[in-house]
């Protein structure tokens, strides 16, 4: 399934050397049961949107894994990917999404606007499936009709990935998290390459940032705090309205 046909594709993670790749999944091992160690109140602590169970975490482990994979093939993929559209060498940052136990469906939403998009690289610390909330993601060169539905939630596209496959997808799709119906927490890194308002390239690794669960809540503008709280307390209401919203801009004030 390639990218340009449906704005995101899988492909599998394949190291040049067995002593990496041997590496890698042991970091993968060590992060999942770091996250898996914490307890309820540390895993959501602070975070809005630990009411829906999709969290964002920071590990130091992660540097590491990107040490790993820069510049193994399914990295340079996706990097080349970003490049031919955009001409220019991405900014990169990485960071863990957990999936708790008992989450919900996030809504609908986009991470980067179609102008300024971004090119996000997941993949798991262990397998993703529907049962563990895979990532519900809507291809392009999908019609009006379809992409209503999908935006309301009333079709699925979730995209399984066992661990040793990576998802590369375009930010700008429309996308949401999954319910976790299991009892174990599931962890999913996504790298993240962007254009830099400061004309920044390569890898951005803040040393002064510790492990644990992050949010920009308290750093954001009032209207900023108020829409993510309200989207992490209704979330199948705060879905049915950003749609309308969104429906209306995208569709009829082009």
């Amino acid at each position: 399934m390639k990218i340009a046909e449906n704005g995101f594709e899988v492909i599998p993670i394949e190291f040049d050397d067995e002593i990496k790749k041997e590496k890698f999944y042991n970091i993968l091992g060590k992060l999942n049961e770091e996250i898996c160690l914490l307890s309820q109140n540390e895993i959501i602590q602070g975070v809005w949107g630990s009411s829906i169970g999709h969290i964002n975490y920071h590990s130091l482990y992660l540097k590491e894994i990107f040490e790993l994979v820069k510049n193994q093939h399914f990295f340079l993929h996706a990097k080349k990917i970003y490049s031919n559209r955009y001409g220019v060498e991405p900014h990169i940052g990485i960071n863990v999404n957990v999936n708790i136990p008992g989450s919900k469906y996030q809504h609908i939403h986009r991470d980067f606007r179609a102008t300024k998009d971004g090119l996000i690289i997941n993949f798991g610390c262990q397998n993703i499936s529907e049962k563990n909330g895979a990532i519900n993601l809507l291809p392009t060169k999908r019609g009006f009709l379809y992409s209503t539905l999908f935006a309301f939630g009333f079709l699925r596209n979730q995209i399984s990935l066992t661990q040793g496959n990576s998802l590369i997808r375009w930010g700008n799709l429309l996308h949401g998290g999954a319910p976790n119906r299991t009892d174990i927490r599931r962890p999913m890194i996504a790298i993240v390459l962007i254009r830099s308002d400061d004309n920044l390239i390569g890898f951005n690794w803040d040393p002064s940032l510790k492990a644990g669960p992050r949010s920009n809540f308290f750093n954001s503008s009032f209207r900023k705090r108020f829409t993510l709280f309200f989207a992490s307390k209704t979330p199948f209401l705060f879905n049915q309205i950003y749609q309308v919203k969104r429906l209306i801009s995208e569709f009829y004030l082009k």
